[in-house]
């Protein structure tokens, strides 16, 4: 039988994540699991690559867009998910897809419940796929959810 006591929802806050949102608060809710919600800020290597430079970038920076992820985790609430289900908030910085599989590891958990972006071609290529790297690489099971 599936036993899930720690579901990871790692977010980016784009709208595709809305409906993966809801199925891990629901699988949450079913199973009784803590839910930690996490939102991975891009380090400045992989931003450099895109051709933008520290020299660009304020120097609290860093410290402002943690603040703002933290501030937007707090909007999902705990009454979305359901009362007695404890909701852990985390934000880490990094290589989305290294942070996710690092933090599932860590945290042990069972299950990450994860949106997909939907791109194909070119994009796909050019962006890369997080969720497919931690669907290929997860130390548990992955159910990605497609947009609507």
């Amino acid at each position: 039988m599936l036993e899930f006591k720690r579901i990871l929802y790692p977010t980016d806050f784009s709208p595709s994540g809305n409906r993966a949102l809801g199925i891990a608060c629901e699988l949450a809710r079913r199973f009784g699991a803590e839910l930690h919600v996490m939102h991975v800020v891009q380090d400045i290597a992989a931003i450099a690559a895109y051709g933008v430079t520290e020299a660009y970038l304020p120097v609290e920076w860093r410290k402002e867009v943690k603040a703002q992820a933290e501030k937007s985790l707090l909007e999902v609430p705990d009454a979305a998910v359901g009362a007695g289900v404890n909701v852990v908030r985390v934000v880490a910085e990094g290589a989305p897809y290294y942070e996710i599989l690092n933090y599932a590891k860590e945290q042990g958990v069972d299950l990450i419940v994860m949106g997909t972006h939907g791109r194909t071609g070119l994009p796909h290529m050019l962006m890369g796929s997080v969720a497919e790297r931690v669907v290929r690489e997860a130390p548990c099971a992955v159910m990605t959810i497609r947009p609507q």
